[in-house]
């Protein structure tokens, strides 16, 4: 006999696109979107879900409103040392209590636009059951220039360590988040700084190549430029336990990419389509 439970990882796309917005730390692309049922009822359907872009008071009051018991998010407060305007926009909302909670930002610098940002990681041990799974959720440096894949790939590396330092040996873990590199296309030295940070994972979705983020399909998306190829930014990573119950994957979709139903314009969930798991517990 077995279990299962839904993990679910969605960058929300809940960050400030104009110089005002950002100021008031209010104003996201479509902020109905946010208030749609589809939307709330695929991420209540969810277990365990995981935000990235948690920043705009719209997508941080959307996280609040959750029916989760067991929430945590990284704030948006000013940092000096080193200086960071806003938190890494990171949350984890859970139907199962936190054994275990922290969270650290990525060794600076960042490069262009995220100079300042505080990129990093959140880490939740949740106790399904008789299962504890090590839950760590991160968004990586973006931008297409070599810089920013270097960042990128020291990125990597510090994640492979937080598994090691942070994770109990033997339990399941999953390491999620929008890691902007393009899975269908990464370069040289991401795909192996990638493959060393996920060694003995098992990359849910990656036989499928999901796309995550579709220009082509999503008016979001396109801001980015029609022009642009399909990407696949978003991961999810597991590694099974080795002592305890048996902790299997048994589905692996896309969800919220669609047009969300019941309007009459074209309007999206957010320019990432989330990554949903159905996990089973022996």
């Amino acid at each position: 006999m077995s279990d299962s439970f839904i993990f679910q990882s969605w960058n929300c796309f809940g960050a400030a696109q104009t110089a005002s917005a950002f100021l008031r730390g209010r104003g996201v692309v479509d902020s109905e979107r946010f208030l749609h049922h589809h939307v709330n009822a695929v991420c209540e359907a969810a277990d365990v879900l995981c935000m990235q872009e948690l920043w705009a008071a719209e997508a941080v009051e959307f996280f609040g409103r959750r029916s989760h018991p067991h929430k945590v998010r990284d704030d948006n407060e000013l940092s000096w040392r080193p200086l960071a305007f806003g938190g890494s926009g990171l949350g984890i909302a859970s139907r199962h209590p936190f054994v275990k909670v922290n969270r650290s930002a990525f060794t600076p610098p960042h490069v262009g636009p995220e100079r300042f940002a505080r990129k990093g990681w959140l880490h939740a041990r949740v106790a399904i059951g008789r299962v504890e799974l090590e839950v760590i959720t991160t968004h990586l440096q973006s931008g297409s220039k070599p810089s920013a894949a270097r960042v990128r790939a020291r990125q990597l590396a510090e994640l492979r360590a937080l598994v090691h330092s942070e994770c109990v040996s033997g339990h399941a873990v999953i390491v999620c988040g929008d890691l902007n590199v393009d899975g269908h296309a990464p370069s040289p030295m991401e795909q192996e700084a990638l493959e060393l940070a996920t060694r003995g994972f098992v990359d849910l979705g990656g036989e499928a190549k999901l796309s995550t983020f579709d220009p082509r399909n999503n008016a979001l998306a396109a801001r980015e430029g029609t022009h642009a190829q399909p990407q696949r930014l978003d991961y999810v990573f597991f590694r099974p336990p080795t002592r305890g119950a048996g902790v299997h994957p048994l589905e692996v979709s896309l969800a919220l990419h669609d047009r969300l139903p019941g309007i009459a314009r074209p309007l999206y969930a957010s320019d990432h389509a989330a990554i949903r798991v159905k996990l089973g517990i022996d």
